[in-house]
C-alpha cells in the first residue's frame, strides 16, 4: 500500500514541477473531472476485486500524474522562483508523501481488522461503492456544473 501511495506521489510530483515551471498547462475544467474520473475508476477497481500489484502501481502513476496537473494551481499563484519554489515543491511533495504514509499507518489497524470479518469484503466493496458514488457526483458538478 506504501508503495502505491510512493507511485502517486512520485508521479504527482512530476507533473506538479512542470505546471509549476510552466511547461505543461492543462485547464481546471479538464484536469478537475479527470481527477474525478480517476477516483471513481480506482474505487471500482477496489469494489470488483484485487488486481496485481504491478497493475495497482501502474494506475496509481498515472493518476498521480494527472492529480500533480490539478495540483499546479495550489503552487502557482505564489509566483515562487529559484530556491524558494524548489523548496515549494520539495515541502508540498514530502507533505503530501507523509501524510498518504500517516494516513495508511492510522488506518491499517482498521483495515486489517475489517479483513478478518467474515463479511470484510462486503464492508470493502460497500466502502468503494461509497467512494465511487461521492467521485462520481463530484464528476457531474465539475462537468455539468461549471
Amino acid at each position: 500500500m506504501l508503495g502505491v501511495a510512493t507511485a502517486f506521489t512520485l508521479a504527482h510530483s512530476i507533473t506538479l514541477s512542470l505546471a509549476v515551471l510552466g511547461l505543461v498547462r492543462v485547464p481546471a475544467a479538464i484536469i478537475e473531472p479527470a481527477i474525478a474520473a480517476s477516483i471513481v475508476w480506482v474505487a471500482i477497481e477496489n469494489a470488483l476485486g484485487q488486481r496485481r500489484v504491478s497493475h495497482r502501481l501502474a494506475i496509481a502513476f498515472l493518476f498521480g500524474l494527472v492529480h500533480g496537473l490539478g495540483f499546479g494551481d495550489a503552487l502557482e499563484p505564489m509566483a515562487l522562483s529559484g530556491w524558494r519554489l524548489a523548496r515549494a515543491l520539495l515541502g508540498f511533495n514530502l507533505g503530501v508523501e507523509l501524510g498518504q504514509a500517516a494516513a495508511i499507518i492510522v488506518m491499517m489497524p482498521l483495515l486489517l481488522r475489517i479483513g478478518r470479518l467474515e463479511r470484510g469484503i462486503l464492508v470493502y466493496q460497500l466502502a468503494s461503492f461509497a467512494v465511487a458514488a461521492v467521485g462520481a457526483w463530484w464528476f457531474v458538478q465539475r462537468v455539468c456544473l461549471g
